[in-house]
Order: structure tokens, then sequence, then C-alpha cells
């Protein structure tokens, strides 16, 4: 299920993309159980069809279906390497005794992705959805209080992403533009086609799926800045037992399809450009660590990077605060960057704050002070000072 449009009048009408299963049938549910006229799509006709009169037969007379054929390959036609049956394997022997994480780690290794399935993926994933969108447009422009609801995917954070540049100008809600998404795009195309993909500093494994996403997850931000009228959001459902992940997953389509309604349900006037995870507002945070190069400094700089913070570490010695980026970047947390600093230095102070305003436009924690505390990573509403001795 890509994305929930949702129009509102008098009586608020919502089209589900991929309605006919999983997480997709179980929105139309519920938005249906909360008195939405709900328009169930699907590419296949007679599994659309089926999909609707299961849920008229359930007392919700006001889902009707159209079809609607976005693309294909919805996962990037990723494939097994030793295994071609694979697909054909109850889940339960594939899968008997691992855990989800377990799951994916072997789908990991054990599967790759042709550069035909790539580029098929994108368009699925990415254009397929966009088209829709753009399409539905002067509808949604319409209506009092249109709505789109994308689903993302925790596969599409940045964290994947190594080429730093990338990162930023993917994380650039004001600057970025649909016409250098799309170069960006095809520059992955043409990567994955070199073999560059990892040189590049793409995502490696699911590579199409994860830039598709991150791609999905810029464009909903980019939308929502050029029509602040449209509540445009994105919502991660979490990790679901679908098709998609084999019946993997740890959440029932009940549980992830919940999270997808309750964003597409919010109170007029609520958020736009925002990415929803675990059914809460994720936000883009940034956070400066002076000292990051040792000790709690650097410790602070994990902790906060495994919440998916964007950590800007800061050492006066660079070779030491070179060692340490490149350490908890070892360890996947690729959101940490590092920045020299001479905190006595009034021109080295001056330099970091240019690199922050150029790189990010913005700060919310700023962890520096000659005295040791504690640091709290559940809450970043406020600017939380966190302090301890800065490097020797």
């Amino acid at each position: 299920m890509e994305e929930t449009i949702f129009s509102s009048t008098h009586t608020r009408i919502a089209v589900v993309t991929g309605g006919n299963k999983g997480i997709g049938l179980e929105v139309c549910r519920q938005l249906a159980g909360n008195g939405a006229t709900v328009v169930l799509t699907a590419r296949d006709e007679a599994k659309g069809a089926a999909a609707v009169e299961k849920l008229h037969g359930l007392g919700l007379s006001s889902v009707i279906f159209h079809q609607l054929d976005v693309n294909n390959a919805a996962v990037g036609g990723i494939v097994p390497v030793d295994d071609p049956s694979f697909g054909l394997l109850p889940t339960e022997e594939k899968f008997s005794g691992m855990d989800g994480h377990q799951r994916i780690e072997w789908m990991w290794k054990n599967c790759r992705q042709t550069y035909d399935a790539a580029k098929a993926g994108l368009k699925t994933n990415y254009y397929g959805t966009k088209n829709v969108t753009e399409a539905l447009l002067p509808l949604l422009q319409s209506s009092s209080d249109g709505r789109i609801v994308n689903v993302a995917s925790s596969f599409g954070l940045l964290r994947f992403f190594t080429n730093e540049e990338l990162k930023r100008e993917l994380n650039d809600a004001d600057s970025l533009s649909e016409e250098r998404l799309d170069e960006l795009l095809g520059m992955f195309v043409r990567d994955f086609e070199a073999g560059a993909v990892a040189e590049r500093g793409w995502p490696t494994e699911f590579s199409a799926y994860k830039v598709a996403k991150a791609a999905m997850s810029a464009y909903a931000r980019i939308l929502a800045r050029k029509r602040p009228a449209l509540r445009v959001n994105c919502v991660d459902p979490g990790y679901v037992k679908t098709d998609l992940t084999r019946n993997s997953g740890l959440l029932t389509p009940e549980e992830g399809a919940s999270r997808v309604v309750a964003v597409a349900l919010l109170p007029a006037g609520g958020p736009t450009g925002a990415l929803f995870d675990g059914g809460k507002e994720a936000s883009f945070v940034v956070a400066v660590v002076t000292g990051g190069n040792k000790g709690i400094g650097l410790e602070v700089c994990r902790q906060l990077a495994a919440d998916s913070i964007t950590v800007v570490l800061t050492a006066r010695d660079e070779t030491r605060g070179v060692e340490a980026a490149e350490k908890l970047s070892g360890m996947g947390l690729s959101s940490v960057v590092f920045h020299q600093l001479e905190v006595t230095d009034s021109s080295s102070v001056a330099r970091l704050a240019d690199f922050l305003k150029t790189r990010f436009g913005k700060l919310d924690i700023l962890a520096s002070s000659p005295f040791p505390c504690s640091i709290d990573t559940t809450t970043t509403s406020s600017l939380p000072l966190v302090c301890f001795e800065p490097d020797q």
C-alpha cells in the first residue's frame, strides 16, 4: 500500500492504492469504519473486486473499487541468490527459529537485485506513487482539507547513505526541487549499472527500495512546501507481517494500518511535511557534541546517533576526531560527522556556527560545558544541554 489520498468535503473521500491486501486492505477497512467513502484501488481487477466484497461483508458498504496499475515490480525484483525456489517455500519452513531481525539479515545475505529490477523498483515505488499523486492534486486542492499520506519505511532512512553530500541534499527540504531529485535518481541508476553503488555512497542491500523510499520522503516534503494548503506526510507503519516481509514482521496489518489511519484522520491544521514513526511525529534532529572523540563525549555521540539523530562530533585534535567518527561509522552509525573545534578560539567557534548554518540550517541539541552530568535522548522538544569534560 503506497499511499492514502484523502479529500474532505462534507463526506471524506479517500483513495487507497494497493488496497486489495495487507496494510492497504486494513487501511481501507479502518477508514470506512470511520465514516469515509473509500476508493480501493488495485492492479488486479479480480483481487480488487474480491477485497471490496470482503469489506461489504463486514457491513462497510462505503468502499468501492477502481482498477489502477501504478506499475509492476513493487519490491524492485529482489530474488534469492542461492535458492531460486525461496518464493515457493512456506515462510515458517524457511524462517523457523529466526526472530524478525534474523529473518531480515538472512534476506540481506541471500538476495540480489538486477539492474532492470532496480529500475522497475524505482519506477513503481517512487515514480508510480508520484504520478498518482500529481494526477489527483487538482481534486485534493479543491478540498477544504486535502491530505496525502505516503507509506514510508525505515529502509528509507538517510542513515543507509554513506555519501554525506547526498544525505545533505535529500534532507534539505527548503532547497531540494523535484527536478534535482529526479537528477539524483538518475545518478543512482547510472551508478547501479556501473556497479558503483557502494563507492558512490548509496545504500547497498535492497538499494533501489531504500533509495525509492528516501526519495518518496523527500518528495513529500517538497510537496508540503509547495502546497501549504494540503497536509502531506509520511508514515512508517513498522515491521508488519505482509507478503513484502514474507510474513516475518512483528506487527499485524491491523496494527500497522492503524498508524497510517491515525495520520490520515489528524485534526485540521495538523502537521505537514512530517515523518511519523511508531505513531509519533519524527523530526530531523541535529546535535553538536564538544569533546566527542573519547570517554563520555564519544558515548554521548553513539547514543544520540543510535536514536537517529544527526551528530556533529567536535574535537580539538583533528586526527582523533576523525578516528572517533570513523569508529562510530564502523558501528553502522553513519549520521555522525566530524568538525574540528577549539572551544577557546572564537574564530574556530565561528567556523562551526557557519558550518551548521550552511549544512543544516539549524541546531537542536548542544552538548558542551566543563562539568559532568547526564543525557536523556528520549525527548528533543526543547534544547537540552549535555555537559562533560572537553577533550584534552
